[in-house]
C-alpha cells in the first residue's frame, strides 16, 4: 500500500515561491513585472514566467520542472506545511493548477504491530483537593 498526497497551488503561490527560490538562491530575475506564468505543453515540460519592463519589452524565464518542484517544498516548509522528508515529489498538471504530488513508500498493514514497538501512555494519577 501506498499513501498519497498533493498540494494544490495557485499561479501566485507559484509565482511567490519562484520569487522566494531565486531570491534565497540569489538568482535575479528580469526588472520588470511579472505577467503570469504558463506551462509549456510543448513537450518541454517546463514553465515560462513571463515579465514584462517599464519600456513594455516581454522577458520570458523558462522554468524546469526540479527548479518548479524545489520552490513549491520549500514554500511549503517557509510556511510550517507539514511534508514526509521520505516521500517521493512530484509535479503534475491538473487542469490548469500546478500541483506537487507526494508519495509515500510502500508499507504493510497485512502485519501487526509489535506490542514492544508501541508505547505506553503513564496512566494518569488522581489527586485529591
Amino acid at each position: 500500500m501506498k499513501e498519497f498526497r498533493c498540494i494544490v497551488f495557485s499561479d501566485q503561490e507559484a509565482i511567490s515561491a519562484i520569487i522566494e527560490r531565486r531570491q534565497k538562491q540569489r538568482e535575479q530575475l528580469p526588472v520588470g513585472t511579472i505577467l503570469g506564468l504558463t506551462h509549456n505543453s510543448d513537450g518541454s515540460n517546463t514553465f515560462t514566467l513571463m515579465t514584462v519592463d517599464d519600456y513594455g519589452k516581454k522577458t520570458p524565464v523558462i522554468i524546469a520542472i526540479p527548479e518548479m518542484a524545489a520552490a513549491l517544498v520549500c514554500y511549503c516548509l517557509d510556511r510550517r506545511i507539514p511534508m514526509p522528508a521520505s516521500a517521493k515529489k512530484g509535479i503534475e498538471i491538473m487542469g490548469s493548477d500546478i500541483t506537487l504530488v507526494m508519495t509515500i513508500a510502500d508499507f504493510d498493514l497485512t502485519k501487526p504491530r509489535s506490542a514492544s514497538k508501541s508505547k505506553k501512555m503513564p496512566t494518569p494519577q488522581r489527586r485529591s483537593f
